[in-house]
């Protein structure tokens, strides 16, 4: 009965006293306003304007909820919404004239697509720029940003990495992205994970534009538009806790077979040694001797060789 109820326990926790995911939504969209009503009022401070009223709020466009129509349900207590709903705006870089080789210790670097393209953020795949060029402070990388590619081959267009420290010589190209979560109660780590999901991955792939399957794009619109399937905040925290718990297994399992596959080549080559040093097997005292095999061999080749010259003759005389 105590096996049972942990399991019961297992299964009804993402349900007990957790918040539903609607109210959590509710609360993002609150911050995501509040924070574009300090930025729209920094802006105008900044020209030394004050609001007489309240009437510039009105400008504020309330992002419209995803089309259900052909999304999959979703657990209990959980929601769909749009990625933007759940960020403030998208922060795109450009791409200066670069070397053709990764940038050195004191030099600057823009990234590449595939800095972000296997999982996790690569600062080595960058292109190194020119002396004098300097990046704007506010397109360097820095620990914490979610990183997305708006342009790669159909399988890796859209591809998501969270960076993990700060890389102050490396700058956004402009096929990089940094997604802004629209308040501290959207989690990375949690966008990060949902962004690899079969359902957001299918959705960049069906809206991705190109004629070529080598480089297919996505627009900041149709980015802002997946679906994001949000459960409750301390149910997203136990799930990322899990996946990651799994994908430390997974990673412990590749180590264990690069390292067996690396034991095996040297065990291989060692094989090979010892078979070629005449260690392999035990050495018979009555075996011909290589030497004097060597000298047979060649002596039989030879006269091979002179059977051959003779026939040939003999045939050459009956023409």
């Amino acid at each position: 009965q105590n096996e049972y109820a942990r399991e019961l326990l297992a299964r009804l926790s993402p349900l007990i006293g957790d918040e539903l995911a609607g109210a959590l939504l509710q609360r993002i969209l609150a911050d995501r306003r509040a924070r574009w009503e300090a930025g729209e009022l920094a802006k105008m401070n900044a020209r030394g304007k004050t609001p007489k009223d309240d009437t510039w709020k009105w400008r504020y466009k309330e992002p419209a909820p995803p089309d259900m129509a052909e999304l999959p349900a979703v657990p209990e207590g959980w929601v769909w919404a749009t990625l933007k709903q759940l960020i403030t705006r998208i922060e795109a870089g450009h791409s200066p004239k670069a070397q053709g080789r990764p940038a050195l210790i004191g030099e600057y670097g823009v990234v590449k697509v595939s800095a972000m393209s296997w999982g996790s953020f690569l600062p080595e795949e960058n292109k190194a720029l020119f002396p004098g060029y300097v990046p704007d402070d506010s397109l360097t990388i820095r620990a914490g940003d979610l990183l997305i590619s708006r342009a790669n081959t159909i399988e890796l267009v859209g591809a998501v990495v969270l960076v993990e420290q700060d890389h102050p010589n490396l700058m956004l190209s402009d096929k990089s992205l940094r997604l802004i979560p629209a308040s501290d109660e959207v989690s990375s780590e949690w966008l990060l994970y949902v962004l690899r999901a079969p359902t957001v991955r299918n959705f960049f792939e069906s809206v991705a534009t190109g004629t070529s399957d080598s480089m297919r794009n996505l627009s900041q619109e149709k980015i802002r538009a997946a679906p994001i399937a949000l459960p409750p905040l301390s149910e997203q925290h136990r799930i990322i806790a899990e996946v990651e718990r799994r994908l430390s297994v997974v990673a412990e399992v590749e180590a264990t077979v690069e390292a067996n596959l690396k034991r095996a080549e040297r065990l291989r080559q060692s094989i090979l040694k010892r078979a070629f040093e005449g260690r392999l097997v035990p050495q018979d005292p009555n075996d011909e001797p290589a030497g004097e095999l060597l000298s047979r061999v060649r002596a039989e080749r030879a006269d091979g060789n002179v059977g051959k010259k003779k026939a040939q003759q003999l045939r050459l005389a009956d023409m």
